[in-house]
């Protein structure tokens, strides 16, 4: 695998209006994005990797100490790319802006068998750091332009910054 994401949705919050209350109440959708490269020799001897051609392999995906895994039948890509979810994560504890609360990250194992490389199918292995939180970028109109925040977790930052930008071009 040359690249590998970990992406988590909250599907429901446990706190005000369905947002992150940090507690068992919260169900995430953790979907690993994934990208199978097999390594080939092009003219010149030089090792390269290129995009494996589509093919149906196996992979297993689990959330390191939990009980969510999934292992299932995947079609691959003209370009490499799949993707499997573990849905309905619950039990995880939020990651926190600094000063907000703690940072857990989470461990994803992703197993794959059947890749196709070389003429031989092979067993492939990645680990994905990550943290469970919802980001949403925020703007509003503000005297003078308009405002740019990120919340995380439903939280607002503690000073808001404006967003001005001025942008010259000469051709």
């Amino acid at each position: 695998m040359e690249s590998a994401t970990a992406l988590a949705t909250l599907v429901s919050g446990g706190g005000a209006d369905g947002t992150v209350a940090d507690d068992a109440t919260d169900a995430w959708n953790v979907t690993a994005v994934l990208r199978l490269f097999s390594d080939v020799e092009p003219l010149g001897g030089r090792r390269s990797s290129a995009p494996v051609p589509p093919a149906t392999v196996t992979a297993h995906v689990q959330l390191v100490g939990t009980a969510y895994n999934v292992t299932e039948s995947i079609t691959v890509d003209h370009n490499g790319f799949y993707s499997v979810t573990l849905p309905n994560v619950q039990g995880v504890n939020a990651w926190w802006p600094n000063g907000y609360g703690a940072q857990p990250l989470y461990q994803l194992n992703v197993t794959v068998f059947g890749v196709p490389m070389n003429g031989q199918t092979v067993v492939q292995y990645e680990v994905v750091s990550f943290g469970f939180r919802t980001v949403e970028l925020v703007q509003d109109p503000i005297p003078g332009g308009t405002s740019f925040e990120f919340h995380v977790n439903h939280v607002r930052a503690d000073s808001p910054a404006p967003l001005t930008a001025s942008l010259t071009l000469d051709w």
